[in-house]
């Protein structure tokens, strides 16, 4: 059942940051590789050239979000 709530209430960052309208793909790599989000027909992605935890942020777009690694 929808709510009328204001949605930025209801996600609240524990550590007291404001929400947003973005999503993050958050990557534990072995080596370097691409890192890709894919958001309707628009893909963003980012080159890593290291391994460890690597991160990229993108604007939230209409509909599911899908994560890749490519090496």
């Amino acid at each position: 059942m929808p709510t009328t709530q204001p949605s930025a209430n209801l996600a609240v960052c524990k550590a007291g940051c404001p929400a947003t309208n973005e999503v993050e793909l958050v990557g534990f790599l072995t080596s370097a590789g691409r890192l890709e989000i894919t958001q309707g027909t628009t893909t963003y992605g980012a080159d890593k050239t290291a391994g460890g935890v690597q991160a990229i942020r993108t604007a939230l777009a209409v509909g599911t979000p899908t994560f890749r690694l490519k090496r």
